[in-house]
């Protein structure tokens, strides 16, 4: 997920599931300044499910990014800081139809994020198609689990996500349960209005 693109996150589930992972995925987003972001993505997996799965093929589990082999819990993280363009790599050149995450300006020093959360629906849904067995074994292996999206800045004043009581970041959590049911209830884009930290 070097791209750090918010629709290829379905393809990281479905790698996880191919692993017999049952994973978490969080996806952060910091605003620092003008033009300057940090984007942290983390993967969870049990570590019951990860020594099972390591030997055999545990190279798409942490391809790129810090492995942390804790004692329940084994987390992938994979920071990028940088432009906005560095966070969020061809938003602008991209070559194909598919929606982006992004980070604009809209004046008075505050920044929008914004994440194509509608795509994760359609992703999931056509990961899964007409292969019951298949959606069944993935629904099997994801239950419980899910997605998280969170923007953090110094201020949030507009967003449809859930604001945090300290007003300094807003939140949305996607239940996997959910998305292989098809009855996730989220926006065709989240987004979230912050002044940088």
């Amino acid at each position: 997920m070097t791209s750090m693109k918010l629709a290829k996150l379905a393809t990281v589930a479905a790698v996880a599931a191919a692993l017999a992972g049952c994973v978490d995925l969080s996806f952060d987003v910091d605003v620092l300044g003008d033009d300057n972001a940090k984007a942290t993505t983390t993967m969870a997996m049990d570590k019951t499910t990860y020594d099972q799965t390591k030997d055999a093929n545990a190279s798409g589990f942490c391809d790129s990014g810090t492995l942390d082999v804790g004692d329940k819990v084994v987390t992938c993280t994979e920071v990028h800081e940088g432009t906005f363009a560095d966070v969020f790599p061809g938003t602008e050149d991209n070559a194909s139809d598919e929606p982006q995450p992004s980070i604009t300006s809209v004046g008075g020093g505050l920044y929008r994020v914004s994440f194509p959360t509608g795509s994760l629906k359609d992703q999931f849904a056509s990961d899964t198609g007409d292969d019951q067995q298949m959606a069944a074994m993935m629904k099997q292996m994801f239950s419980g689990h899910a997605i998280s999206m969170t923007v953090h800045g110094s201020e949030v004043t507009e967003t449809n996500m859930t604001k945090a009581d300290d007003g300094k970041s807003a939140s949305l959590i996607i239940s996997f349960d959910d998305l292989f049911a098809g009855a996730a209830d989220v926006p065709d884009e989240a987004y979230a209005v912050v002044r940088p930290e």
